[in-house]
């Protein structure tokens, strides 16, 4: 999932709505902070056309980039255990809205995650993540009127500050969650058991051991795991 973060409101809804990944309540964001100076948009214009794995028919595929690291959509087969490996989340969105209120103002994040997602073959999942993250935002003090980095509960704790820097610090953040889904073409589309409804769809990639989700959106979010099982 997971801005955060499928580790979301739902597998999927996490990333897509903004919501903050930061916390054990997952709430969503009402209004985004958060991302990073050297970030860059989500979409790309490098589109090209792919044959689906599932349907064989052509499907027009947009480059996706979450700070550094490129995705393209290949689908394929999600089922068995998954790892995950790694978590980008992008938050060139928040980094923009901060600049607009403050010039020069910027957020980053850097997260690390642990846990598993899980795709049976009887067509339900179950997602048990925990992760840390580092929270840096670039706050001037002339932005803040002097005052020293104010606290952020959903960030963490303060671990260092300067005139113009705030860094939070999040270790142990927990979510879980189950419910049924399905894969349309190159996307996954999930529903939250205790939520009873469908959540956004999120676009993969399966190769081999290999898979890879994204989440487009205000802050996009990519998410690359590995197979431990199935």
């Amino acid at each position: 999932m997971p801005k955060s973060p499928l580790i979301v409101s739902s597998a999927a809804a996490l990333l897509l709505l903004g919501c903050d990944l930061e916390g054990p309540d997952m709430e969503p964001r009402e209004e985004s902070t958060e991302t990073s100076t050297s970030q860059t948009d989500a979409t790309t214009d490098d589109t090209s056309e792919a044959t689906d794995a599932q349907t064989g028919t052509s499907t027009a595929v947009t480059e996706r980039v979450c700070r550094e690291t490129t995705f393209r959509a290949c689908g394929g087969d999600p089922i068995g255990e998954w790892s995950f490996a790694a978590w980008c989340e992008d938050l060139v969105g928040s980094s923009k809205a901060m600049a607009s209120e403050c010039e020069g103002a910027s957020v980053g994040k850097e997260v690390d995650p642990f846990g598993t997602f899980n795709f049976k073959e009887d067509g339900t999942y179950s997602l048990n993540i925990r992760w840390d993250a580092v929270t840096t935002k670039v706050l001037p003090k002339a932005c803040r009127g002097g005052a020293e980095c104010p606290p952020e509960p959903t960030l963490g704790k303060l671990k260092s500050s300067d005139d113009d820097t705030c860094v939070y610090e999040l270790l142990g953040a927990t979510y879980t969650e189950s419910g049924t889904y399905d894969v349309h073409d190159m996307t996954i589309h999930t529903k939250n058991s205790k939520k009873n409804q469908e959540d956004p769809p999120f676009e993969f990639c399966q190769d081999g051991d290999d898979m890879s989700f994204f989440f487009p959106g205000y802050d996009p979010n990519l998410y690359t795991l590995t197979r431990t099982k199935g």
